[in-house]
């Protein structure tokens, strides 16, 4: 279920192992809610001025001719980056948006690699949540996703983060294929500072560890990307969120005639996060 606020859509991605130049998207919108979206233009070697005042061309990436669709945001003052609890058992809001954010890093990096959006000479292995895990080697994926999971964690502190949907579309057809929604309650009355919750580091990593171990297995029962991808970030917050001024209108791009499973969840009692992937139906 979509959240009862009016959510706005922050969209961001990169373009992925595609030949030729593709236009950036423009803005459309959907009757249901402000849908908004960061807009990356395609990395073009240099500089370039483009019209209006949102953007700006990316520096180039001599790796390889990733074409982006947003530009990067702003960092957030004030991001989590401490400890994730004053004692063991006790989380702190900013404990708690540490632990989410960086579960969204690897599970991004995760989806990415299962899902063969980048090469697996792009990623090397690391230990996390007692797993052997993949995470990206390529300079401007990295910098580019932690510019925007920087972005998030500011939304998670003021409890405004609703919903990140990581989208895999077809190239050469815009076609959505893959939806990976991660839904965010939030307990306000920490937000407000009115209580502080327990739970222990490892209740909350082994939560973590069956989301993961799930998404490794999501290629057992998801279809074969054949055609070259590219992925989007949608990221639904609250309505009267402040958005910086470089994220735009997008639309949610949902898949018609698909089948969703739903996974694991896990919460901090500060944040829950609740996973589902959908994907098109093969036709027969």
């Amino acid at each position: 279920a979509e959240p009862d606020e009016r959510p706005a859509v922050l969209r961001s991605g990169l373009r992925q192992r595609q030949g030729g130049a593709l236009d950036d998207l423009g803005v459309r919108k959907e009757a249901g809610g402000r849908v908004a979206g960061l807009r990356v233009p395609r990395f073009s070697g240099r500089d370039e001025e483009q019209h209006g005042t949102r953007s700006k061309r990316a520096p180039f990436v001599p790796k390889r001719e990733n074409l982006l669709r947003a530009k990067m945001a702003p960092n957030i003052a004030g991001s989590a980056s401490g400890g994730a609890t004053a004692t063991q058992n006790n989380i702190s809001l900013k404990g708690s948006v540490k632990i989410v954010t960086e579960f969204f890093s690897y599970a991004v990096n995760s989806i990415l690699y299962q899902r063969g959006l980048y090469a697996p000479e792009d990623f090397k292995r690391t230990k996390k949540y007692g797993l052997s895990m993949m995470v990206t080697s390529d300079e401007g994926l990295s910098k580019y996703l932690n510019t925007i999971l920087t972005q998030m964690s500011g939304w998670l502190s003021e409890g405004k983060l609703q919903k990140l949907v990581l989208v895999i579309a077809s190239v050469h057809t815009n076609e959505v294929l893959e939806r990976w929604a991660f839904d965010i309650e939030t307990d306000q009355e920490v937000v407000e500072g009115k209580k502080r919750p327990e739970k222990s580091e490892k209740e909350i990593m082994l939560e973590i560890q069956a989301i993961i171990r799930q998404i490794t297995a999501s290629v057992t029962f998801l279809p074969l990307l054949s055609d070259p991808c590219s992925f989007d970030l949608l990221v639904y917050t609250k309505k009267d969120t402040s958005v910086p001024g470089e994220w735009e209108d997008s639309d949610p791009r949902y898949i018609l005639n698909s089948e969703s499973v739903k996974l694991r969840s896990f919460t901090t009692k500060v944040h829950k996060v609740d996973t589902m992937v959908s994907y098109k139906l093969l036709d027969e």
